[in-house]
Order: structure tokens, then sequence, then C-alpha cells
């Protein structure tokens, strides 16, 4: 008797949660929070998932920019949402981890959160105004060693910033950061001639390959929209650096709806059409599961935290 009321039990509670799986969206609108600006890679990186992750959430989702305080802003409202699976959103390195190191009080921690998925990242390339006094990453450093050069970037920890950092502490090259907020207004100031240089996503920079001179790239090998163009490693600086367009929700999704999400982005990832889609738009393809990113998250918090324990970026 007691063996036949526990195996009721247990098709009682997998006939509900595939009934709530089933059911989830139900047909509500899945609200997608990006932490920045619209036409930035965070932002254009979730618009070519999000007709991908309906067909197979089976509902709408609709993106909504929330930029401010380089991110932190929108990841605040993420945090705080209800953990229903009706919001989720972009939960970019190093980012994430910053604003948790260094803000004297942070509304979330790395725990505020469960971790879904991650489809693509980018790396930071060093790009200048076409057509101006630079055309090599050896011109800049050059100049920069003999005075300072005026750096857009879109806010103090931000990957730009880092990499920059790291640059100047390798080579001796001074940079004036000139803090931007967003990628687009750091774009735009260089293309228009008010900033000398920035550190901007390899993917941005691709894409404005007409009026940016990218110099160098912050990876580990040349990317390939942009075959030319040398690492940093490459010209004998060993540095890497860039954005991990993590995805997330507030923490304490109900099971089956967290399982039903991470099962959607594994299988946009393996979409072919989705695949050339980023291949397109010069996206890095980078899937993780829910526990892969969950450890990547945790794994650049740890690393950040050590470096900001020594050496503190902003002082």
């Amino acid at each position: 008797m007691r063996c036949c009321v526990a195996l009721l039990t247990a098709l009682t509670v997998a006939a509900w949660t595939s009934a709530a799986q089933a059911e989830y969206p139900g047909g509500k609108v899945i609200t997608y929070i990006v932490p920045f600006a619209p036409g930035g890679g965070a932002d254009v990186g979730v618009r070519i998932a999000e007709p991908f992750l309906e067909k197979c959430v089976g509902g709408d989702i609709v993106v909504i920019d929330k930029p401010g305080a380089g991110g932190t802003l929108g990841m605040i409202d993420i945090a705080a949402a209800a953990p229903d699976g009706y919001t989720i959103g972009s939960l970019l390195t190093p980012n994430l981890p910053v604003g948790t190191i260094a803000v004297n009080a942070p509304r979330y921690t790395m725990e505020s959160f469960d971790y879904l998925a991650n489809l693509v990242s980018t790396r930071v390339a060093i790009s200048a105004k076409k057509g101006g006094r630079f055309k090599t990453i050896q011109d800049l450093l050059a100049a920069a060693k003999t005075s300072p050069i005026q750096a857009a970037i879109t806010q103090a920890g931000a990957d730009d910033h880092l990499v920059l950092l790291r640059l100047m502490e390798a080579t001796g090259a001074k940079f004036d950061f000139i803090p931007m907020v967003e990628s687009p207004q750091a774009r735009n100031a260089v293309m228009g001639g008010h900033v000398e240089i920035l550190g901007l996503s390899v993917t941005e920079s691709a894409n404005f390959k007409d009026q940016l001179e990218t110099l160098a790239v912050a990876g580990t090998e040349r990317f390939s929209g942009l075959p030319d163009v040398p690492t940093l490693k490459e010209i004998g600086y060993d540095i890497t650096g860039g954005n991990t367009f993590l995805v997330g929700a507030p923490k304490g999704l109900p099971p089956e709806i967290k399982d039903k999400l991470n099962k959607c982005f594994q299988q946009v990832a393996e979409d072919p059409a989705y695949r050339q889609a980023i291949a397109q738009r010069n996206f890095i393809f980078t899937p993780m599961n829910a526990k892969e990113t969950e450890t990547f998250a945790k794994g650049e918090y740890t690393a950040l935290k050590r470096i900001w324990d020594t050496s503190p970026w902003i002082k």
C-alpha cells in the first residue's frame, strides 16, 4: 500500500511538473531586460536570439533596454523582479561581478540570480577614427608614451577600461579616460573626432569598420570579422578581455520553468539559422548551459576580486 501511495505521489508530481512546463508562459509576455543602451552589442545580441527563443518557449518576449551605471541599474531590476519566469535578462561580465566588488553597498550579489545560459561573447577591440593619425597599435603606443591620449570608455571597471589599464601597465603608455556611460556614445565620440581612441567590442568595431580603424584585439586569436587586425598577444602583450553575455533571472525560479528556459536556450544555440545570424553580426559563439554559466560567472567574480584587493581600478 505504501509503495502504491509513493508511486501515485511521484506520478502526480511528475504530471504537475509537465503541465506547468507546458502551460508556461501561458499567454503572458516574458520581459527580457538588457541593462545597456539600444544599438550596443548586448542589445543586438539579444534581439538576434529573441525570435528563436520565442518559438521554443511558446510565447512573446519583449526586450526592454534599461541602461545606466555600466549595466548595474538593469541588473538591479532583474534581481528585484518576481522569480516567476516572466522577467529574465542579460548579466554581462565583467560588469556583473564589478557591480558587487567596486560598490560600497551593492543592491545585488552573485547569489541574487538563477543563471540560465550563455550564447555569445565578444572581445575588446582598441579602435581609432578612420583616417586619423593612428594606423597601427604601434602608432598609438608610441604617441601615448610621449603624452597622454584621450580614451573613451563606458565606465571604470568595464571590460574596455580594464583592457586599457592593463595595456598602460604593460607598455608605459598613458591614457586619459573619458567615461561615456554606453558604448554607442563612446563610439560616436571617436567617429566624430572628439576623442582619439576607445576600447569597443570587436563586434561593434567590425560593424563600423568603414568609420573606425581597429588597431588590435584583446583576444587569444584573430577575429574572423577583422582578419588583418593583430591581437595584443601577437605583438607581445598577453592581454585578453571582453564581454560575455550571460542570461539570468531572479533567484528562486520554479525548477520546471528554469529547466524549460535552459533547454530553450540550448535549442537556440543548436539552430543553424541562429548561428548564421550571429556570425553575420560578428559575434563569437560561446554556448553554455545553466550550470556552466553559473560556474563561469562565479569564476569571474573570484578573479576580479583578487585584482581589486591588490590593485583597485577605482581609487
